[in-house]
């Protein structure tokens, strides 16, 4: 922390998690607050502190449609996502919600429509689909599910019609 007085006064700069922030006080009773977030640069895979690429960036991201309305929202540590990621529309409404361990898919990946209903979702295991995965179309009548363990395509794997009647069945043979 850097304290600079000059007359009456003062000056703070803080650096947290990425983020350089500035508080002037100017006497008791006013001051005023300027935060500069620090931008990382994505790179093949990887987001950086800056274009020289030669340190991975930790903290917060976020990034903004034009309108200002937020878009992305995540946790960065060593220059990949790990905790919840969050898309949204232009609307402001949820996109996709993602989870993340270590910079790999981890958990439970959910798809929304404008509308804000569930449309899809999908479960990981480091990196690999693992789990159900589930599709429902615009009208919320489920579509497909289908089954991976490991990566693989395993279990029995169902498809419906637009009317929610089951039209297709097959299984997988999860063996190699």
């Amino acid at each position: 922390m850097i304290r600079l007085k000059i007359k009456n006064r003062l000056t703070v700069l803080i650096l947290v998690c990425g983020v350089l922030a500035s508080l002037a006080l100017y006497g008791e009773k006013k001051a005023s607050v300027n935060v500069v977030a620090q931008q990382p640069v994505y790179s093949e895979g990887l987001y950086y502190t800056d274009k020289t690429q030669t340190e991975l960036f930790t903290g917060y991201y976020r990034e903004y449609y034009e309108s200002g309305d937020l878009k992305l929202d995540v946790f960065l540590y060593n220059g990949r996502p790990e905790g919840t990621y969050v898309v949204y529309f232009p609307n402001a409404r949820i996109k996709e919600v993602r989870a993340f361990r270590k910079g790999l898919f981890h958990g439970i990946w959910r798809t929304y429509n404008e509308s804000g209903m569930l449309i899809a979702q999908a479960e990981y295991a480091d990196g690999l689909k693992d789990g159900v995965w589930m599709i429902w179309d615009e009208n919320g009548i489920r579509r497909y599910e289908m089954y991976y363990k490991n990566g693989q395509k395993t279990g029995t794997w169902y498809m419906w019609d637009e009317a929610g009647l089951l039209i297709s069945e097959k299984s997988y043979d999860s063996a190699p």
